[in-house]
């Protein structure tokens, strides 16, 4: 996503690269671009994809499992959506992709990628926030 704090103005597919590797501790850490994107004012859809690399030793096969989002700043500890931004979720193991559909009033939303990995104990995350600037105008 790259996208360091600059607005978006025009819609447009937003595209961020994460590495699964596992920490010295032995937990599987999913690294990637968390800068925050803020979205302006009627600059309409913007969609975010994700790729996924699976670095860990020894490999755990993770994958993209549920994507959850909620208003504010702290983070969705699970799936679901309460912030009616999201839509066109989609996921392929090692590929994932929703459509932030950038309406109504400006919203603060944080989401969360869930993974899944061949150790049930594990629930790797990983977790940015987007400033929707909406499209209502105002008088």
């Amino acid at each position: 996503m790259k996208e360091d704090l600059k607005e978006r103005k025009g819609a447009g597919i937003l595209s961020n690269q994460l590495t699964a590797t596992t920490g010295s501790d032995g937990q599987v850490v999913i690294e990637g671009d968390k800068n925050r994107v803020k979205l302006g004012h009627k600059s309409g859809p913007h969609t975010f994809k994700f790729k996924l690399d699976d670095n860990t030793s020894p490999p755990l096969n993770v994958r993209f499992s549920s994507l959850g989002a909620l208003v504010g700043e702290i983070c969705p500890t699970g799936p679901g959506d309460n912030t009616g931004q999201i839509k066109d979720v989609k996921i392929e193991d090692k590929k994932a992709e929703f459509t932030d559909t950038n309406e109504g009033d400006p919203v603060t939303f944080a989401y969360a990628w869930f993974f899944a990995c061949d150790d049930p104990s594990q629930t790797p995350t990983f977790d940015p926030i987007v400033d929707n600037g909406g499209n209502r105008s105002f008088l």
